[in-house]
């Protein structure tokens, strides 16, 4: 975790005291961070801290001391962060959804009922969390040579739920359902730039190259293979 990331944590527990954080040290994994607060503050942060025990916890802090007095928050062999991550998407916290991303909590993981982080969202109607979680899952996402299709000419969606595209570029295909697929740019790489096209306006490469082996194989032919060998 980076110091800003670190910083805006302080700021979403602490408010405008987390400014007054003066150093931070690491070890082993974990960091210690010191905070300079006047004394008349003491008291409202043990409540903050207190109050927010559960949330703290699942972002994996480990204790909080104040004027010398420690305050447990989690158990240091506790790193399961999943486990986190399903607990704070049925609390309805984005916030912590999204630092437990950015610490490498899988959003495709799933609890001990076997249901995803995603269905949890759905389950509670957490419609933010959900598209950040559908976010983080795409991101380690590689679509598969199957599913990528190439647009034959220029299209330009009619209905709000059409997508329009250029000749050329590069679509997943990822729900066929009769004349109309649903589909995402590959080109955008922006994840609300998906819809409805129709099939006819788009080919497969592999379904081309597949079917070209067939023909050729009943003339008893095979498809040219190419090596970087034939380039010297």
């Amino acid at each position: 975790m980076t110091i800003s990331k670190l910083k805006t944590v302080l700021k979403h527990y602490f408010g405008l005291t987390s400014d007054l954080f003066s150093h931070i040290s690491f070890d082993y994994g974990s960091f210690v961070i010191t905070l300079s607060i006047p004394t008349s503050l003491s008291q409202s942060i043990i409540d903050t801290i207190n109050n927010k025990t559960n949330s703290m916890s699942r972002l994996g802090i480990l204790e909080v001391a104040v004027d010398n007095k420690v305050i447990p928050i989690r158990r240091e062999d506790d790193n399961n962060f999943e486990a986190s991550l399903h607990e704070s998407v049925k609390a309805g916290d984005s916030f912590e959804v999204s630092m437990l991303l950015q610490l490498g909590a899988d959003p495709n993981s799933k609890d001990k009922r076997g249901k995803s982080a995603v269905e949890i969202a759905n389950e509670g109607g957490h419609t933010q969390i959900k598209e950040i979680l559908l976010t983080a899952g795409r991101k380690d996402y590689t679509p598969t040579a199957e599913s990528i299709y190439t647009a034959r000419i220029d299209y330009h969606g009619i209905d709000r739920n059409d997508l329009s595209f250029s000749e050329g570029e590069q679509l997943e295909i990822y729900k066929k359902n009769g004349f109309w697929w649903k589909e995402r740019s590959l080109v955008s790489g922006d994840d609300r730039d998906e819809g409805l096209i129709p099939s006819s306006c788009v080919y497969s490469m592999l379904e081309s190259l597949q079917l070209l082996e067939f023909i050729l194989s009943a003339r008893g032919r095979s498809v040219p293979s190419y090596s970087t060998e034939d380039k010297e």
